[in-house]
């Protein structure tokens, strides 16, 4: 029974009760004393349409409120007059039927919009889990209205799209209702619709999928230009469409791919291809070696197709070798095949000795003038290069040869270079390294470098390819450390580790671990102010330049004023950075060795080892503790519960942030 606001205690109303269809309402009550009968009715809480009065008196009262909007919020009161005595009953919340799958509202928010301001509407779930609504000025006025409905009645009349699934219980109708009877169908400026939701919802999902849907009458519609925030759990998206909403997602991958028709071709003694196919797009490595033991491992193929392809080289001859194949899909679902073998055949005999040049016939010319062309440049030696994640380096040997004058370098994609004007010139010039920045991923570059004279006649070619991904940025650190010579000194009190390309306008912390190690080598970046010892700053201006070309000088390495991959190894070096593998190798303790990274889904490696060793400390991160060195779906799953507990943005992959966390909790 609802309590009523009497105006004349010899009037009053009591059992008011609403009824409601499609486009319909009808409000039912009594009144002690013979009156007449109205209703005041509206789409917000301030009633201003009034149905005729029945002046009719009578103790038993029922007005219809025809020509409604079908799924909408209506505010309904019963009104009576007996002569000059008024008597209302308080405020009936109403809804009109025929929601998206005759659906029953379970909350709803509404508000008035003016055109001048325009306005937001929030239509909380619960803590986290909530609709919101931004209308920009000058769209329309009138009540904006957001309705949950449930969502089992809802999908049952309008079911998901293939492959999705919906998330909680987000599912909405929008109205802009400019009259208890008209509703627009679109807005003339798009509104901006966000979702909140928390990670109850969204277990066994694969959040980078989530999207909003609006139904347009057959079917479920992608928003587009939506924003996906991981971190704050938000998808926001513009919207001129007034209809049912809902948010969507993709079930996470976690089925591996399957490998098949693994074989071994084009055997020779030295080499052969490793060929198999998987029943999705996935990576590729190949493990082999004399033993079970597969002691090599071929880079890591980044591109993923179905069909893989693999080449080992450098085999012994006439051997045995087993070998397995390794694929993961994108989602780090990853396989390996059974043990294979195959068997390299003899080396073939060396080729005959050139036959002796004729003997010169005839008398000697007598003076010519020193007779024939000059003896051809040399070409470099040790050239080798390196891919990296988003580079690949080049270093090579220049002659000592006084017809030297320079080197050039060419480049050509998927195909290998045939002479000295076959790819594009990348470099020239008397360097002995380069560093290529323009190679795109999924692409095999094949490089040559070659020796100029004066004459610009050219050597012998020195080829070699890489792809982006093969090695790690680390690992091409510690492989070009190898080559600078280290003169004798004691190590500083300072254990930093550097791993960003650094260079002037650079801004980051590494930058000030860079001055104070300047400055403790008695390098230093300043005698006073900014960058002088105990005032270092992480801006690379011109002085850390000056000063990294005094340290570049002191250890052998090309003054360029730059951090780039040698100067960060002898950097790493001389700041007490022990690469993991040596660490593992001189038995230092595990809390001493850092993440330095990076990472990649599919990596596999002893970073990747000490990564699950560290997480493996907190059981509430990292329940299962397995140890593998790969990165696969139970890592990524762990990082995540890291970054969430730690107020990370949860991508799954341990970048610099995550990794400082770590290595602040678990490395020292």
């Amino acid at each position: 029974m609802i309590s009523a606001t009497t105006i004349s205690l010899s009037l009053t109303i009591s059992n008011v009760s609403v009824t409601t269809n499609n486009t319909s309402a009808t409000i039912n009550w009594d009144t002690n004393q013979d009156a007449s009968s109205q209703s005041d009715y509206d789409s917000d809480d301030d009633p201003g349409d009034f149905t005729t009065e029945d002046t009719t008196l009578r103790r038993n009262h029922s007005i219809a409120v025809p020509n409604l909007v079908s799924c909408a919020i209506y505010h309904l009161r019963a009104k009576s007059r007996r002569g000059d005595i008024v008597a209302q009953s308080s405020l009936q919340k109403t809804y009109t039927k025929a929601c998206l799958g005759s659906a029953s509202v379970i909350k709803d928010a509404s508000r008035f919009i003016t055109s001048s301001s325009g306005g937001e509407l929030e239509l909380v779930n619960v803590p986290g889990k909530s609709l919101k609504v931004n209308i920009p000025p000058s769209t329309f006025i009138g009540a904006l209205q957001a309705l949950q409905l449930e969502k089992t009645a809802a999908f049952t009349g309008a079911p998901a799209p293939a492959g999705k699934t919906s998330i909680g219980g987000h599912i909405y109708e929008l109205k802009a209702l400019t009259s208890p009877s008209t509703s627009l169908t679109s807005l003339s400026s798009p509104a901006t619709i966000t979702i909140s939701y928390d990670s109850s919802e969204i277990s066994g999902i694969d959040e980078s999928s989530l999207s909003t849907y609006h139904w347009n009458g057959t079917g479920w519609v992608e928003l587009s230009g939506c924003f996906k925030n991981t971190l704050a759990k938000t998808v926001s998206c513009p919207t001129s469409s007034l209809s049912p909403f809902a948010l969507f997602g993709t079930p996470s991958d976690t089925t591996a791919p399957v490998i098949s028709s693994v074989s071994s071709d084009s055997i020779t003694s030295s080499s052969a291809i490793i060929t198999w196919t998987t029943n999705e797009p996935a990576d590729a490595y190949v493990e082999y070696g004399p033993t079970l033991s597969y002691v090599s491992q071929t880079p890591r193929e980044t591109d993923f197709t179905t069909s893989h392809s693999i080449a080992l080289s450098g085999l012994s001859p006439s051997a045995i070798y087993h070998y397995r194949t390794r694929s993961s899909d994108p989602a780090g679902n990853f396989v390996v095949s059974e043990d294979n073998i195959f068997v390299t055949p003899a080396a073939p005999p060396p080729p005959p000795p050139p036959p002796p040049p004729p003997a010169s016939s005839g008398p000697s010319g007598g003076g010519g003038g020193g007779g024939g062309a000059p003896p051809a440049v040399s070409a470099p030696s040790d050239f080798q290069v390196l891919g990296g994640e988003n580079q690949i380096v080049l270093t090579w040997k220049n002659p000592v040869d006084v017809n030297f004058v320079r080197a050039r370098v060419i480049r050509k994609a998927n195909s290998a270079l045939i002479s000295p004007n076959d790819g594009e010139i990348i470099y020239e010039g008397d360097k002995e390294e380069f560093t290529d920045t323009t190679a795109k991923p999924g692409v095999k570059y094949y490089y040559a470098v070659f020796s100029l004279d004066r004459n610009l006649s050219s050597s012998i070619l020195a080829q070699a390819s890489a792809s982006l991904g093969q090695m790690s940025n680390q690992s091409i650190e510690q492989s070009l450390a190898k080559v600078v010579s280290t003169p004798a000194l004691s190590l500083p009190k300072f254990r930093f580790v550097f791993t960003r390309f650094l260079q002037s306008g650079s801004r980051h912390e590494e930058v000030k671990n860079l001055q104070t190690l300047l400055n403790s080598l008695s390098l230093n970046v300043a005698s006073q102010g900014p960058g002088s010892q105990g005032q270092e700053t992480d801006f690379f201006g011109s002085l850390t330049a000056s000063a990294v070309k005094k340290f570049q000088a002191k250890y052998g390495i090309e003054q360029l004023g730059i951090v780039g991959p040698k100067t960060r190894a002898k950097l790493n070096e001389l700041s007490g950075f022990i690469p993991l593998e040596a660490s593992f190798a001189s038995g230092e303790t595990e809390a001493k060795r850092l993440l330095t990274g990076p990472f990649a889904f599919g990596y596999q490696n002893d970073q990747v080892k000490l990564l699950q060793t560290m997480l493996a400390k907190d059981s509430s991160v990292y329940p299962e503790g397995i140890i593998t060195g790969y990165y696969g779906s139970l890592t990524r799953k762990a990082v995540e519960r890291f970054q969430q507990k730690y107020g990370i943005e949860q991508t799954g992959l341990a970048g610099p942030q995550t990794r400082a966390k770590l290595n602040e909790i678990f490395g020292r």
